[in-house]
C-alpha cells in the first residue's frame, strides 16, 4: 500500500505542474499583448541632476562653434545679400543721419594723433599697405611667380577682376556721396561737398587685395587668411587713429571690400564663360564649318561643358586643383 502511494506521488506533482502552467498560460498571454507596446516607446535620456554645469568660457566658445558652422553652412549668396543690405543701410545712414554720426564725432574729437605724436609716423607708413599702387604693385609679382608655378593665367586673372571691381564700385560711391573728411569739417554729415572718403579707400584695398592673396593661396592659407584680416583690420583703424576717415568710412570699406571678394567667383565664372565663347567664335571664323552650325548649336553647348574648357584655359592644371 505504501509502496503504491510512492508510486502515484510523481504522477500527481506532474498533473499539478502541468495544471499550474495551464492557469499561468493565459495570463500571460494577456501581460505580453498589454506591454507590447512598450517596447517600441522612444527611449529618453535623462540627465542626472548633480550634472557639472559649463564654464562661461566653455559656453562661450561653443556658442563661437556654432556660430562658425552655421556660418559655412549658409550660401554664399545669402552672405552676399546680407552683406549687401549692409552696405545699403549705412550708405543710407551716412547720407541722411543716423546715430552712428554720434561715434564719429566722438572719435574725431579723440584727437589720438596729437596725443599720440610718438605713434604718428609709424602709423602714416603702416597705411601704405592700404594703398593700391604700392601694395598692388607688391602682389602682382607674387601673383605673377604663382601663375608661373602653376603654369595657369588664375591668379593675375583674380587679381585684375578684383581691381576692376573694386575700382568701379567704390569709385562710385565715393563720387556719389562726396563726403569730407574729419581733418577738413567737424560735421560727420558732410556730403555731397566734393569729397571723396566714403567708403574709405585705404580699408577696401587691403581686404581685397590680401583677401585675394589669401584665395589663391595654395599653402598655409589659414596663416594668410589671419593676415588678410589682420592688415584689412589695423589698416582701417589706423585711418581712423591719423583723422583721415571718419569711423562709418572704415565700417563702409570693410563691407565694400567683402563685397568684392563674395561676387569675386561669380564674376570669374562669368568671364570664363565669355573667354571660352570669343574662343569658340574665333576658331570657328577662321575654319570652315557645316551648314547645320548656327545659333541653335552655338546656344546648345552646355554650361558645364563651357566651364570645364575654359578651366583649361585660364584656372590651374588638374594637378593643383
Amino acid at each position: 500500500m505504501r509502496n503504491e502511494l510512492l508510486v502515484d506521488r510523481p504522477t500527481q506533482n506532474h498533473d499539478t505542474s502541468g495544471t499550474s502552467s495551464a492557469c499561468i498560460a493565459p495570463v500571460a498571454r494577456t501581460l505580453r499583448t498589454y506591454l507590447a507596446p512598450l517596447t517600441y516607446l522612444p527611449v529618453v535620456r535623462v540627465t542626472p541632476v548633480h550634472a557639472t554645469p559649463r564654464r562661461p568660457t566653455a559656453q562661450l566658445a561653443h556658442m563661437v562653434s556654432n556660430a562658425y558652422a552655421r556660418a559655412r553652412q549658409s550660401s554664399v549668396r545669402t552672405v552676399l545679400l546680407v552683406t549687401l543690405g549692409a552696405y545699403v543701410v549705412l550708405t543710407a545712414a551716412v547720407v541722411f543721419g543716423s546715430p552712428l554720426d554720434i561715434i564719429d564725432r566722438a572719435a574725431a574729437m579723440a584727437d589720438l594723433a596729437h596725443r599720440f605724436p610718438n605713434a604718428t609716423p609709424w602709423l602714416l607708413h603702416y597705411v601704405v599697405l592700404g594703398q593700391r599702387g604700392p601694395s598692388s604693385h607688391v602682389a602682382f609679382v607674387y601673383l605673377l611667380w604663382r601663375a608661373a608655378r602653376q603654369r595657369s593665367w588664375r591668379p593675375l586673372v583674380l587679381f585684375v577682376t578684383a581691381l576692376t571691381m573694386l575700382n568701379v564700385t567704390v569709385g562710385s560711391v565715393k563720387l556719389a556721396t562726396g563726403r569730407l573728411g574729419p581733418a577738413l569739417t567737424t560735421h560727420p554729415r558732410a556730403v555731397f561737398d566734393g569729397g571723396d572718403i566714403f567708403p574709405s579707400g585705404h580699408t577696401s584695398n587691403a581686404v581685397v587685395i590680401f583677401g585675394v592673396l589669401a584665395m589663391v593661396a595654395v599653402e598655409h592659407r589659414r596663416a594668410m587668411i589671419a593676415l588678410a584680416v589682420f592688415v584689412s583690420t589695423t589698416v582701417g583703424l589706423s585711418t581712423i587713429f591719423l583723422d583721415t576717415h571718419w569711423v562709418t568710412d572704415v565700417l563702409g570699406g570693410w563691407l565694400a571690400g567683402a563685397l568684392v571678394l563674395l561676387a569675386l567667383p561669380a564674376t570669374y565664372a562669368l568671364l570664363e564663360q565669355w573667354a571660352f565663347r570669343v574662343t569658340l567664335a574665333v576658331t570657328e571664323w577662321f575654319r570652315p564649318t557645316p551648314a547645320s552650325w548656327g545659333s541653335a548649336a552655338w546656344n546648345a553647348v552646355p554650361r558645364q561643358q563651357i566651364h570645364d574648357l575654359t578651366s583649361e584655359l585660364l584656372t590651374e592644371d588638374a594637378m593643383y586643383r
